[in-house]
């Protein structure tokens, strides 16, 4: 297992740098709507507003950025049950650590990098 384990460090450590990256983009987007409420409030038009804050830039971002986490959690979710088979343990007790069906879980193991696999992690 040890190359596998290397992979699988290497898969968390993107994962982690994924999601910060996506809670900083969560937290930029939500600054934004802060302020583009508060131009509508002091009865600035929406499109103007709109057009201020650049969202169709800041919306392909943000769309980008849960891409790139959907993407990454897919990967991890197969790095850990392979690595989690390689262990001994059951398709039956992946399924139960993913909160998935033992042969949803078996998908996991088996698809590279659970790149087709869509279902909760």
């Amino acid at each position: 297992m040890a190359d596998g384990h290397g992979e699988l460090v290497e898969g968390m450590h993107r994962y982690v740098d994924v999601i910060g990256a996506l809670m900083a983009g969560l937290e930029a987007y939500q600054a934004k709507q802060v302020e583009a409420l508060d131009d509508l409030a002091d009865g600035m038009a929406l499109l103007e507003s709109v057009r201020i804050r650049d969202s169709a830039t800041l919306s392909r971002e943000l769309a980008r950025l849960v891409d790139d986490f959907e993407e990454a959690r897919r990967s991890i979710r197969g790095l850990v049950s392979r690595a989690l088979r390689e262990e001994g343990v059951t398709l039956q007790e992946i399924g139960q650590v993913f909160g998935v069906s033992a042969q949803l879980a078996s998908r996991f193991v088996k698809e590279p990098n659970g790149s087709s696999t869509r279902g909760p992690a």
